[in-house]
């Protein structure tokens, strides 16, 4: 099967050096793979890379098999769709208008969306359960009904691909489980997801990969089994972590120091 991002070798940054080098990964149709490292260790530029917005320095990005570089905008835009961290809300668009904009994503420069895009928003919406939320005003919601209404967004462009800057930062325990609900929703249609948190839990329960960045550079990377340990987390973080296995198996990260005995 080829994958529908690849990465080889890559290196990412500004005209002052690198801030992630040599990724080599691999994210196929139905996979969630995390990312996970503490604020200024190259994150959300490794994302500006994959999506086309920051040339990469060098390596190779291969979207469905081909490089980035010889895709047209509105084909990058037929591979991945992009959940931002936060929604600017200045505008006041009502919360249809958004989902829109991600159907319509693949239209010409002065193409209006028609009825089937309006179709495709609505699903979509449908789909995550906020239908109810489509006359109201963005400035309206709050923080876990804008989330997922950016997610809305992203299944409206039927990309192939999603990519998730900290999709559940600044979320309450209720809305981060609806969050997280939605994204399994989307692996299980066969979407492929690529997402950062500073969670280690949330990447055992719904990650399948794990891709971990210190201050030095790529600490692990790979099957979220062997990726995520006490070791590489206590050394991408700094502190000393300790692995728990909780009922059902479900795996649990505390500080050394706060672990149970």
């Amino acid at each position: 099967m080829t994958p529908l991002l690849e990465t080889r070798h890559l290196s990412v940054g500004y005209r002052s050096g690198a801030v992630l080098s040599d990724i080599s990964l691999s994210l196929c149709a139905g996979q969630v793979l995390c990312l996970l490292g503490p604020n200024g260790t190259g994150k959300t530029t490794l994302f500006r890379s994959l999506l086309g917005i920051l040339p990469a320095l060098s390596g190779e990005i291969l979207l469905e098999g081909r490089p980035i570089g010889a895709l047209r905008r509105r084909e990058v835009a037929a591979c991945f769709a992009h959940v931002p961290q936060s929604l600017d809300t200045r505008f006041g668009f009502q919360a249809l208008d958004l989902v829109l904009m991600g159907a319509s994503a693949r239209l010409g420069l002065l193409a209006q969306p028609g009825k089937p895009e309006q179709n495709r928003a609505l699903a979509a919406m449908e789909e995550l359960g906020i239908a109810d939320l489509a006359p109201v005003s963005v400035c309206a919601l709050s923080g876990g009904q804008r989330q997922m209404v950016l997610l809305a967004r992203a299944l409206a462009q039927n990309a192939s691909a999603i990519i998730m800057d900290e999709p559940t930062a600044s979320l309450d325990f209720a809305n981060r489980h609806r969050v997280l609900q939605a994204i399994l929703r989307l692996k299980a249609k066969g979407i492929a997801i690529l997402l950062s948190t500073h969670d280690p839990d949330q990447a055992a329960m719904i990650g399948d990969q794990a891709l971990l960045a210190g201050k030095g550079g790529v600490v692990a990377n790979g099957p979220v089994a062997t990726a995520l340990s006490e070791a590489s987390l206590s050394a991408v973080y700094g502190i000393a972590l300790r692995e728990e296995r909780l009922s059902g198996g479900a795996r649990h990260f505390r500080a050394a120091q706060l672990a149970r005995r």
